[in-house]
């Protein structure tokens, strides 16, 4: 029906019924026409002074000239002073096998502690106490090389 190809152009829901029919239409597989894709990672959308836009961003794609994120690089020093490191997979995009701190982008919704206690968690296995962390620094990064970083650090 012409409502139903409307809402599978629109990315809208569309029954197992209908996909039911439009296989048997086909003569497909299930498999053929519908692929799982996970929820996309939302950023929260901020201008230059940090004040949040109220306008959310898909990770991956392009920002908007005047739309920043936040990012957060954690390092985690133990009580002899040492930082832990952690070695990049050898089959990531950038930067294989490259050492780096704990660190990645504020998702919605989240400020930067937040992001930071979930990254690391999330990356290396270590629950942080929220009181024991401190900014040590901030950066607006806006172009790097050509590529729009848009991003507060």
């Amino acid at each position: 029906a012409p409502n139903t190809m409307t809402k599978l152009r629109r990315d809208e829901e569309v029954s197992l019924t209908i996909l039911s029919k439009i296989c048997k239409t086909l003569h497909a597989d299930f498999g053929d026409i519908v692929e799982y894709v996970p929820d996309a990672e939302i950023w929260d959308l901020y201008n230059e002074n940090r004040e949040l836009l109220g306008k959310d961003h898909v990770r991956g794609e392009q920002l908007p000239i005047d739309g920043y994120h936040l990012v957060v690089h954690v390092w985690i020093r133990n009580s002899k002073g040492e930082y832990l490191i952690s070695q990049r997979s050898a089959n990531r995009p950038t930067y294989p096998l490259m050492w780096e701190c704990v660190g990645g982008s504020v998702v919605k919704g989240e400020d930067s502690l937040q992001g930071a206690i979930r990254e690391a968690k999330e990356e290396v296995g270590v629950d942080l106490m929220p009181e024991n962390g401190q900014v040590l620094f901030t950066k607006t990064r806006k172009i790097i090389e050509g590529k729009i970083f848009n991003d507060i650090m």
